[in-house]
């Protein structure tokens, strides 16, 4: 079987010890979770989860994301658009930016059977987990 560029690339970055390249895949992954779509903001603080959940070091700076996020775009991995986010905290809108996977179904198979992915979905399970437990 052939992988296609598009395959390679995600491979690429979901393998990599780069650690740009490990940021890129962790975009992936917490937009995989998400059907393939988050606003910006949702973005930043699902991977500061994401990381927390894992026992991983945060990411220091919140301009690592978007430049990965930007380096993913020129990849042609994700699309981004500007759009209106309605805020009841606002009371109306204000301008963010959507991120999407691209081809999201080869892109969503690769990444959806990503072994760090799985361990955060089994951490983030067994977490819920106890606090069902505790709340009964």
């Amino acid at each position: 079987m052939c992988l296609s560029e598009l395959e390679t690339k995600v491979l690429g970055l979901l393998s990599s010890e780069d650690e740009f390249e490990q940021l890129m895949g962790d975009v992936l992954r917490v937009l995989a979770l998400y059907n393939g779509v988050l606003w910006s903001s949702e973005l930043h603080r699902e991977l500061f989860t994401f990381h927390t959940a894992l026992g991983e070091k945060g990411i220091e700076d919140i301009k690592n994301i978007d430049m990965a996020v930007s380096k993913l775009v020129e990849m042609e991995i994700l699309k981004t658009d500007e759009r209106l986010k309605a805020s009841l905290a606002d009371k109306g809108f204000t301008k963010e930016l959507l991120i999407f996977i691209a081809n999201q179904e080869i892109t969503r198979n690769i990444i959806l059977k990503d072994p760090k992915l799985k361990r955060f979905i089994e951490e983030r399970e067994r977490i819920f987990g106890k606090l069902l437990k505790k709340k009964k």
